[in-house]
């Protein structure tokens, strides 16, 4: 498989992601911040419920040392993901995210 159709299935599959875990709007800042993403990690943040708790996100730092996360935990609230849920969804995020920038590296070198 060449660079550029793995580099489409990886997008297609983070795409679906987003949409399953209904954060639309999550893929499309993701695209926005693509280019300027150096470095991603699963790290535990506070989710937004009132009674809020660690979740594990996937977190991109950005060139200018910024953090963002990049999958929301369990939002929007009605979704009720499990910590293993949240988890395997950081994974494929920040797995998805690792290989863009390889595939970015090759074709640009």
């Amino acid at each position: 498989m060449n660079l550029e159709n793995e580099k489409a299935g990886i997008l297609a599959g983070l795409e679906q992601l987003y949409l399953r875990n209904k954060q639309e709007e999550g893929y499309s800042q993701l695209m926005n911040y693509l280019d300027s993403i150096s470095s991603v990690f699963i790290a535990k943040r506070p989710n937004s419920e009132l009674l809020p708790k660690l979740r594990t996100v996937p977190i991109a730092r950005l060139r200018n040392g910024n953090e963002v996360v990049l999958l929301s935990p369990s939002l929007p609230l009605w979704i009720n993901k499990t910590e293993q849920e949240d988890e395997a969804d950081a994974e494929i995020v920040v797995s998805g995210l690792t290989r863009l920038i390889e595939i970015e590296w090759a074709i640009n070198d």
